[in-house]
């Protein structure tokens, strides 16, 4: 989920240099080079925990919500476009991470869900926040649209 975070704001700069999202304001742009750079040290953190669990590395985003994500920033003409998408995932991330605190029974695992779940309801403020949304909707964080390990394309 994090390599897919990494995909979906890379692919927003790089649309955003080719012009193909309109003026995109700079305190945007930052924001969406320091969330990439977030998830990318996400993704790292969680592939040291499948490393000392033994398990393979994974490099790429091998979920099943991944085909569908790609198409939608494909598709995406302006900084609202991509925002709603990024704001989706992100949600997602948090909600996934939240439910990885109860599921997962290795403790770093546990520990590294609950230090990154923050992270992404930050994300998901500002995210709202460009949308012209209340930044902060939710009292509490819910697990319904987390992603659950048979979304997961590779075993």
């Amino acid at each position: 989920l994090a390599n897919l975070g990494v995909a979906a704001y890379g692919g927003a700069l790089k649309k955003a240099g080719a012009g193909q999202l309109g003026t995109v304001p700079p305190a945007v742009a930052t924001f969406v080079q320091t969330a990439m750079k977030q998830h990318s040290d996400h993704a790292q953190a969680w592939n040291a925990v499948l490393s000392k669990a033994g398990k393979p590395l994974i490099n790429d985003a091998p979920l099943t919500i991944t085909q569908d994500q790609v198409n939608m920033l494909n598709a995406a003409t302006s900084v609202p476009d991509v925002a709603k998408l990024a704001l989706n995932l992100e949600n997602i991330a948090a909600q996934t991470y939240t439910f990885a605190t109860a599921n997962v029974t290795d403790a770093g695992g546990i520990m590294t869900a609950a230090t990154i779940q923050p992270v992404e309801t930050m994300h998901a403020a500002i995210l709202n926040f460009i949308l012209g949304q209340y930044p902060i909707p939710d009292s509490v964080i819910g697990v319904g649209n987390s992603l659950k390990p048979d979304m997961l394309t590779v075993k």
